[in-house]
């Protein structure tokens, strides 16, 4: 369920951004993206939520046989509405869920881009007074300093740039052909070497990761509720004369707090959170590294149109 999910969300919540809040990046446009994301995306993929806490729950051989099996069971027995047995506590805890995720993944990465904006002002500068000492005191050509500034920064161009002015000393052809090669100053900047991406890849898993864990911390106790009717079975423990009501919420959680207490809601949370951290990670590094690879291919296609 992962992999559909995880595309529903992630485009789901990039479309409302863009159409509804123009690409607004800050924790309301995202916290609401992202909750309206997440609906789109657990009402759409919730049977096969419902089919794994099925299977995860039966014993022994006597249950469901397949997929297919499990389906036609829940069909005969309950209808369609089987299916989305605990889809209104998913929808309702889905919510924070994914709003407190959103809101915080983007809040702490345009903070780390603002920082890293400075750091690239910083070494931009640096870059070009390298260019300047490795065209103007070794006699480097422009494309040369560059190169060696972007390998091996400074010392790479003062080693450079000692072989080459050496070379000279015994050449004086070789001294004239790089006079001939430097480009005035004000086109250093179209040659330092090209910016850090705004976004590496380094930073996006601790980002994930707390930004996942935030985000089920919160919702947690509508998870739990949602599991517990999941198993439809469940309140027999506490009525045996009745078939349990389970396709209500509130029912469903009286009976929860008044036989187990309010810690009960909050049962399997740190495996819960183990598992929300990493998955968060992997869900916004995919997605970062897919972003980078697209517009990556877009600049191809343009420069080679431009070259046309």
């Amino acid at each position: 369920m992962s992999s559909p999910y995880s595309a529903i969300t992630l485009t789901s919540q990039k479309y409302i951004k863009h159409h509804c809040f123009s690409d607004s990046n800050d924790a309301y446009s995202n916290a609401i993206s992202g909750g309206i994301a997440g609906i789109i995306a657990t009402g759409t993929t919730y049977p096969l939520d419902f089919l794994r806490s099925r299977f995860i729950a039966q014993i022994g051989s006597d249950g469901y046989t397949s997929i297919f099996n499990a389906l036609s069971t829940i069909y005969n027995q309950h209808g369609f509405r089987g299916m989305f047995e605990g889809l209104s506590p998913a929808l309702v805890g889905i919510v924070p869920y994914m709003a407190v995720q959103f809101a915080i993944y983007e809040g702490l990465m345009a903070y780390i881009e603002g920082n890293l904006g400075q750091i690239k002002d910083k070494a931009k500068y640096s870059a070009v007074m390298l260019h300047d000492i490795g065209v103007n005191k070794f006699g480097l050509t422009s494309e040369e300093s560059n190169k060696f500034i972007e390998k091996t920064g400074l010392y790479g161009v003062i080693d450079e740039g000692k072989k080459l002015k050496n070379d000279q000393n015994n050449d004086k052809n070789t001294q004239k052909d790089t006079q001939n090669s430097i480009q005035p100053r004000a086109n250093l900047e179209q040659n330092t070497p090209p910016p850090a991406p705004s976004r590496p890849l380094w930073v996006v898993p601790f980002v994930g990761f707390i930004s996942g864990a935030s985000g089920k911390a919160v919702s947690f106790p509508m998870d739990m509720l949602k599991r517990r009717m999941q198993m439809n079975t469940f309140i027999h423990t506490y009525d045996q004369q009745a078939r349990p009501n389970t396709r209500s919420m509130f029912l469903v959680a009286k009976a929860i707090f008044q036989k187990e207490g309010f810690f009960a809601f909050y049962k399997g949370l740190v495996p819960s959170l183990l598992k929300s951290g990493p998955s968060a990670s992997l869900m916004f590094v995919f997605y970062e590294a897919v972003v980078k690879i697209i517009r990556a291919g877009e600049k191809g296609i343009g420069n080679e149109i431009k070259g046309v």
